[in-house]
Order: structure tokens, then C-alpha cells, then sequence
């Protein structure tokens, strides 16, 4: 995954392009919003904490303190792209020199003259640019920046335009367009755990179904143990039977607008579930979104007349998941690379690794944890059209 770095010459736009970068779900950082550059002082290399008004930052000062990013910040930076594309925004004197070889991919922004004055002049969220000296250098910089960037091996983007197309651009350039979207359902395309909505419309008890499933994820019970427990939970409902669990799981409601979530994406992508779910379940939450392809955990095996007599469970959700992830690419020839990821759960944090384009839904508390191994953050699924269009 790259490592993107926005740079331009002061008032060119970047940190307004930082800023929606942020609200589309991107992880962006800033030079100076998040502290990272600093002014060093020429002689000792010993940084400058506090901030250097316009008055202070007299010609006589500028020339004895570089305006500077240590590598070291970058590199960090640089380890945490190999999960997911990260962008840095900023310019810094000691980038091309120091630190061009730690960014993958390179966008300068670019202004006409007009342009840089109006915003030099209007600009309330810095104040480079405020003093006449420093205002002369960058109208000296502006004539020739371009063409310097250019030799650099920087793509220019003309951010003279409105903001929502500059960042568009930036966008289309940095991704590779997907074929596919995988989603998850539990917590991703509704809001219940499906297991537990079964247990507790059964008439069973919930708190003793995750106590079984406590006992054998933490190994004081077999898995045939536990399966057979909570077989015979559901059975003594006297409800365990085909007909019942499919009634349960059709009322069972997903999120909303998730049906025209994806039929609008289906448009444009192949659509997939895979699920840590039985797979009962996920052919009828596949048969509500118009999925053709799911694959789901667990089995469910039924007797002769529909009655529940057994299960396949993988507990290990996650190495299945991959593995089923893994068939669906080869079905349909597709690169990991080619697909969307959109889930929940630490479940999903593999095709999040593998495919590079994992998108997190933060349907719960626990899902902000996952945050650094997601390429973009949705709040809930209603915010996914808009973020990956």
C-alpha cells in the first residue's frame, strides 16, 4: 500500500485537501496540524516548540532556522502504509533531500498567481505568508514551482479548482478501481449477532449460549461438547426445526437502505457475502440484497424431517474466512488487490490485510480498535455509497 505525499507551495490548498481527505474516511496526516514539522535552529539542530509568529519570523531569523520533518516521523508513517494508503500533506525544506524516497506516491499542488494572493491574503488557519518578506518569496516561488515539482517526478494538480474535484483527482489517481465488494453481515449488514438473535427468538437462553461458547473458545469444553450443548439448547425450545430458523432468520431486519445499498453497487461491482454465520442465514440475507455468491461458517445439517441434528463450526472465523475469501477470487478471477472489504470484527482484519481496501463499519465500541488496519472508516453502512464513489 502507498504512501502519499501532498505537498505545494504555501496557500496551494493542503491543508483544506487534509481536511476532506479526513471526512471521506481517509487516513491523512499533516505537517503541521499534527505536529510533525518544526523550525530547527541552523547552528545547534535543536527544534523550536513553541510557534513563531509573522513578526518573529524576520528575514534575519528565517535565514538562521529550516522549516523540517525528521525522517524518522515519515518512517513511521512508511511502516504503517503496508497495511493500508496513508497521505501526508505538508511541504517542508528538507523533503526532496531527506525524505522523497519514503513516499510512494507524490501529488504537488499547484496555483496561479491569482489564486495564491486571494488565499495568502484571506486565509485565517496560518499565517505564512502574513509578513511582506515571506509574501514576496512565495509569489518569487509560485513562478516556478511547477516546473521544479515536475523534475522532482511529483504529478501535478491544478488546485486552482474547487476543492471536491482536486481531491477527486488525487482519488482516482491513487486507486486502483475494484471489481468486487465482500461484506460481512453481522454487525455490516445488520445489526444483530445473528447466533444470539437465533438463540434468544428461540426461546433459549442467551447468557447460557455464550457461556458454551466461552467455555470452548477458552478450552474447558470439546467442540464436540459444546456442539452438543447447544444443539440440545435449541432443541429443547422444541422450535429447532428448517421451516422455524428460516422464519427467525427472514425477520431477523438488516440495516437500512442495506438492499439499495447494494443493488445500486451491484451496478458497478460483483457482490459477495461471507459470513462467520450458518449458512441458513446467509442465503436468506443473500436472497434479500440480491447476492448471488455467499459463503458462510457453519453448516447446518437437518434430518429427513427438517429437524436440526447437527452442525459444522469452524472456530477459527477468521482463517475461514480467508479461505473462502480465497475461493470466491479464484471463481471469479480476481486478484485479492480487486475487492472492497467491508466489516466489523477483528474477523475480517485478514481480508482487510490481503485485499488492501478494507473498509471498517463502526457499528460498535469495539470496532474502533481496528481502526489502523482499515483503508477507510465508515460510521455505518449508510456512508459507503459516498465513500468509495
Amino acid at each position: 500500500m502507498p504512501l502519499i505525499y501532498i505537498t505545494g507551495i504555501s496557500g496551494s490548498g493542503k491543508s483544506s485537501v487534509r481536511e476532506e481527505l479526513l471526512k471521506r474516511g481517509y487516513e491523512t496526516y499533516g505537517t503541521d496540524e499534527d505536529d510533525l514539522a518544526h523550525f530547527y535552529n541552523n547552528e545547534t539542530s535543536e527544534p523550536i516548540q513553541h510557534h513563531v509568529t509573522a513578526d518573529e519570523r524576520t528575514p534575519e531569523w528565517r535565514s538562521q532556522h529550516t522549516w523540517k520533518v525528521q525522517r524518522a516521523a515519515v518512517e513511521k508513517l512508511h511502516e504503517k502504509a503496508r497495511l493500508k494508503p496513508i497521505f501526508l500533506c505538508g511541504v517542508v525544506a528538507n523533503d526532496a533531500d531527506e525524505l522523497w524516497d519514503l513516499f510512494d506516491i507524490i501529488f504537488a499542488l499547484t496555483v496561479d498567481e491569482e489564486t495564491l494572493r486571494h488565499r495568502i491574503v484571506t486565509r485565517k488557519n496560518n499565517d505564512h505568508g502574513k509578513n511582506a518578506h515571506e509574501f514576496a518569496n512565495l509569489l518569487e516561488w509560485q513562478k516556478t514551482a511547477a516546473e521544479d515539482y515536475k523534475k522532482l517526478g511529483a504529478s501535478l494538480i491544478d488546485a486552482s479548482r474547487p476543492l471536491q474535484e482536486v481531491v477527486g483527482e488525487i482519488i482516482r489517481k491513487v486507486e486502483t478501481k475494484a471489481k468486487a465488494i465482500v461484506f460481512d453481515i453481522d454487525g455490516t449488514l445488520s445489526p444483530e449477532i445473528s447466533w444470539l438473535a437465533l438463540t434468544r427468538d428461540l426461546g433459549a437462553s442467551v447468557d447460557g449460549h455464550i457461556r458454551i461458547y466461552t467455555d470452548y473458545k477458552e478450552g474447558r469444553a470439546t467442540y464436540e461438547e459444546s456442539k452438543r450443548q447447544l444443539i440440545s439448547t435449541w432443541q429443547a425450545t422444541g422450535n429447532a426445526t428448517k421451516p422455524f430458523f428460516q422464519k427467525l432468520f427472514a425477520d431477523l431486519k438488516l440495516q437500512p437502505n442495506a438492499h439499495d445499498i447494494i443493488a445500486e453497487l451491484k451496478k458497478q461491482y460483483i457482490v459477495c457475502l461471507i459470513t462467520g454465520s450458518m449458512d441458513l442465514y446467509a442465503e436468506i440475507v443473500a436472497g434479500k440484497v440480491g447476492a448471488r455468491q455467499w459463503y458462510a461458517n457453519t453448516r447446518l445439517v437437518w434430518s429427513e424431517q427438517d429437524e436440526l441434528i447437527d452442525m459444522d463450526y469452524e472456530l477459527n472465523q477468521a482463517d475461514k474466512k480467508l479461505e473462502q475469501f480465497a475461493q470466491f477470487c479464484a471463481a471469479n478471477k480476481l486478484e485479492p488487490q480487486d475487492c472492497i472489504v467491508v466489516g466489523d470484527s477483528e474477523n475480517d482484519l485478514g481480508l482487510f490485510k490481503l485485499s488492501g481496501k478494507g473498509i471498517l463499519v463502526l457499528g460498535n465500541e469495539k470496532a474502533k480498535e481496528y481502526e489502523q488496519y482499515a483503508w477507510k472508516v465508515i460510521p455505518d453502512l449508510a456512508a459507503l455509497k459516498q465513500t468509495i464513489t
